[in-house]
């Protein structure tokens, strides 16, 4: 069975500009703003497609309390029912903190998804890219971070598979490529 995972901050809702001149996570669920056509992305997507977030959450207590976040995910959970399920982690440095791949391994080993190129990742930022590609999955850059620009990273340069303008796109782009290789397959 094939996945898509979505990073959430900046993908699937909007980053909250802070006094301090910081974007951030939304820490309450009152910050917590579904982006354009995030719902409807969701909706495009269909079996045999399940549907994950994996987001880094560094503000979990520092700025924001567990239960904040517990809210936050229970509301996007509510919102966008088509999620699945939702890994996060809030350790900076470890093997589940992007750009690890730990939250994505974590995912497959939990719901027994083979390993493989079927996979993607959608995400905004570098770390979400590299994580994807150690994870071994296909990745989907969204907005402008990720035009035109190649990427410095110890393993040489890092680039999404596709780019795309943004949550929808990446969704219709998945969903377009699946029934393009159904026919295929069907066709042999």
């Amino acid at each position: 069975m094939p996945a898509i995972f979505f990073d959430r901050d900046g993908v699937i809702n909007s980053l909250i500009s802070r006094p301090d001149g910081r974007n951030t996570s939304p820490w309450k669920v009152e910050e917590f703003i579904l982006l354009p056509r995030a719902r409807e992305a969701f909706a495009l997507v269909h079996p045999p497609y399940q549907c994950f977030v994996v987001t880094n959450q560094p503000h979990v207590g520092i700025e924001m309390t567990q239960q904040d976040l517990t809210r936050i995910h229970s509301y996007l959970q509510q919102e966008i029912p088509q999620i699945t399920d939702i890994a996060y982690c809030v350790t900076q440095g470890s093997d589940y903190y992007k750009p690890a791949p730990g939250m994505i391994k974590y995912l497959m080993a939990k719901y027994k998804l083979r390993p493989g190129p079927q996979h993607y990742l959608i995400g905004d930022r570098l770390k979400d890219i590299i994580c994807g590609v150690a994870a071994g999955v296909q990745t989907i850059g969204v907005g402008d971070n990720f035009i035109e620009t190649k990427y410095k990273h110890e393993d040489g340069n890092v680039r999404p598979d596709h780019h795309v303008a943004d949550i929808y796109a990446a969704c219709e782009l998945i969903m377009e490529r699946y029934h393009a290789e159904s026919r295929i397959n069907w066709s042999e």
